[in-house]
């Protein structure tokens, strides 16, 4: 859900009805002892509603929060290029990164992110270059298998074999896995904030520990 507000809602969805049901399948998950999780995507459109999605979300009892940074839409063909491609139209600015952000640092009781990630978020947002600081993980800490058995360590890269023809112990020995992980440790995707991307080595740590926004 990325706003309270049907309109915003309904317009970074595409789509005219989209605010409904998850509005009120939230509301019914919440009167049962099942836990959801709310992702909500940060952009210029809806950064100024967010704190009212954020502290609805507090009111819930079974309900926790995921904010998720704007990027390349991953079924363009920009999203597999090797830059990184502008969203303009949909980028915050710096005052409403900013405000949000500083209203954020007292208000994450149902906020799923980590602060760490949520500061490197806020440095996204102001300076996206930053991003490069952190190391990409992709490769090592996950991997991607398609329906069809394509396998690939990250949603914006070739795959490196299938499972259609061998095992999957089989692919991740083969030549192209080892050039794929030596080709992602020169990627300079920004995508490495996004929250199932992101992670932090000690590396990562140490500079969190002194850098500001």
């Amino acid at each position: 859900m990325y706003s309270l507000n049907p309109a915003t809602h309904n317009k970074l969805r595409g789509t005219p009805v989209a605010f409904k049901r998850p509005k009120d399948e939230i509301d019914k998950v919440n009167q049962t002892s099942l836990h959801f999780q709310i992702g909500a995507l940060v952009t210029g459109q809806n950064i100024k509603e967010l704190p009212e999605l954020i502290s609805w979300s507090q009111t819930l009892p079974n309900t926790t929060l995921i904010l998720q940074p704007l990027d390349e839409n991953i079924e363009s063909a920009e999203a597999h290029h090797a830059g990184n491609s502008s969203q303009s139209e949909l980028w915050p600015t710096a005052g409403e990164v900013k405000t949000f952000y500083a209203w954020l640092k007292d208000h994450t009781a149902s906020v799923k992110n980590h602060h760490a990630h949520l500061r490197a978020m806020e440095r996204y947002f102001l300076r996206p270059a930053s991003t490069l600081k952190n190391r990409c993980f992709v490769g090592q800490r996950n991997i991607v298998v398609y329906p069809n058995g394509q396998v690939s360590f990250c949603y914006k890269r070739s795959p490196i074999g299938t499972t259609a023809t061998k095992s999957l112990t089989d692919v991740l020995q083969i030549q192209a896995t080892r050039l794929e992980r030596e080709s992602i440790t020169h990627c300079e995707k920004y995508c490495r904030v996004i929250g199932c991307n992101y992670s932090r080595g000690i590396k990562e740590y140490l500079q969190d520990k002194v850098a500001s926004v």
